[in-house]
């Protein structure tokens, strides 16, 4: 029951809607809309794509009032992977986190291992352009994987220098 300018108004009956917690997707390290496509090309000039496929928002057991995203892709077979505000999930370890200042480090266990990462912001040209990128570098394998604001992940380099890159991609939404 509502009441205005001291009248009291009769409830219509009508079911109160659950109020949505809203996260803006493009803020995401990727952004999430179905449809969406990437197309990356390794040194071997080899082409490969990741699609959204579907999402869903759902509150997680792990991060207590955070939102999530699980995300099924046709890259990993069909497998899913977690993003929320607070980064990108595989499985219960927030490996890349948003909000980090540069140079700012942090230490994941995995397993019985722990890596230590470092963040930077930098400049990264690839065939689909120029982005200011977060990069990610494990420190003690020097993995780098960079992603761009609105964009995603756009270049990924492994520990034996082998290298990803973004050469197209198409935001659906």
């Amino acid at each position: 029951m509502a009441v205005f300018q001291g009248c009291d108004v009769a409830d219509t009956n009508e079911p109160e809607e659950e109020e949505e917690i809203f996260i803006d997707r493009e803020s995401l390290l990727i952004p999430i809309h179905i449809g969406s496509k990437w197309v990356y090309k390794n040194q071997e000039e080899e082409e490969w794509e990741q699609t959204i496929l579907n999402y869903t928002q759902s509150d997680s057991s792990l991060l207590v009032g955070v939102s999530i995203y699980v995300v099924s892709s046709d890259t990993y077979d069909g497998s899913q992977f977690v993003i929320s505000e607070k980064g990108i999930h595989v499985g219960e370890v927030l490996l890349f986190r948003t909000g980090m200042e540069d140079g700012e480090q942090y230490t994941i266990s995995v397993g019985e291992s722990e890596f230590t990462y470092e963040h930077r912001v930098e400049e990264v040209t690839v065939p689909a352009g120029t982005f200011q990128a977060s990069v990610y570098e494990n420190l003690d394998t020097n993995e780098r994987i960079y992603f761009a604001p609105g964009v995603g992940e756009v270049k990924w380099v492994d520990q034996n220098g082998n290298t990803d890159e973004l050469v197209s991609y198409q935001l659906e939404g």
